[in-house]
């Protein structure tokens, strides 16, 4: 049974992609998620590559420069490519660009419905924003009937007992090794087939790693301290994590 990586970056100039694949030896799935049209093409690139390397194609909040409009009228031919898994990441980031709100809540709107066209799951991206999420959530629920990811989860349990309607999957990374993470609260509202394992490479690497670049080589140590918060084996929760994954993508890996 393998780790996945549901969500990561290996598209990031500053990883040694080539090696990096040699170290994962086919022991990781990658799901390298696509947040605008350069990080995308390369995401296509590696999952032609490579057996394990999958992607999702999305417009991230804080990437609506330039020709946006031309990549999303594109989506649809990226997306049928076979190793597309979901449309994403895309959603709502008010921490960085906070004037773009409108904009931003326009983009995300409109690859809900690509989504809900192409029958595809969606990776959601949220933050500073949480309000505007659950609104835009439940106005387009007509629309969610592939089931959706909240990728790097880092609003309440509360908040995530609202999103379960919504048939929603919640992945967690290199911030719950940290020691003010606090996550077990949230994650006692989350069935444990709805977790999943990411590490938003190259970002947020886990401890005893943290402040270095993060690879998908981490995800053992992401399952562990889940595996634990949720009182399971570690082979467990891998082998429930990739079922997970397999549900979630509607996908047999």
């Amino acid at each position: 049974m393998k780790y996945i990586d549901v969500h990561t970056h290996l598209t990031d100039s500053r990883l040694d992609v080539e090696n990096l694949y040699k170290e994962l030896n086919g022991n990781t799935i990658v799901v390298n998620s696509g947040y605008d049209l350069d990080s995308t093409s390369y995401s296509v690139t590696l999952a032609e590559k490579y057996q394990d390397s999958y992607f999702t194609c999305g417009l991230h909040p804080n990437e609506l420069k330039g020709d946006y409009n031309s990549f999303l009228s594109g989506f649809y031919d990226i997306c049928k490519h076979k190793k597309c898994l979901a449309v994403g990441e895309c959603g709502l980031d008010y921490h960085y660009s906070p004037e773009q709100k409108q904009e931003q809540k326009k983009i995300f709107i409109e690859q809900i419905k690509i989504a809900d066209e192409l029958n595809m799951p969606l990776v959601i991206h949220s933050r500073e924003c949480v309000q505007d999420m659950l609104n835009i959530i439940e106005e387009y629920k007509g629309y969610l009937n592939n089931g959706i990811l909240l990728h790097c989860f880092s609003d309440s349990a509360e908040v995530a007992k609202i999103l379960l309607k919504y048939n929603a999957y919640f992945s967690f990374g290199g911030v719950i090794t940290f020691k003010n993470a606090k996550k077990e609260r949230v994650l006692k509202e989350i069935p444990i087939d709805r977790v999943l394992s990411e590490t938003d490479s190259p970002y947020m690497a886990p401890v005893p790693y943290r402040g270095t670049l993060n690879t998908s080589k981490n995800i053992p140590i992401i399952v562990d301290k889940l595996a634990k918060i949720y009182g399971v084996e570690h082979n467990e929760l891998k082998e429930q994590i990739l079922i997970n994954a397999q549900n979630f993508y509607k996908v047999k890996f």
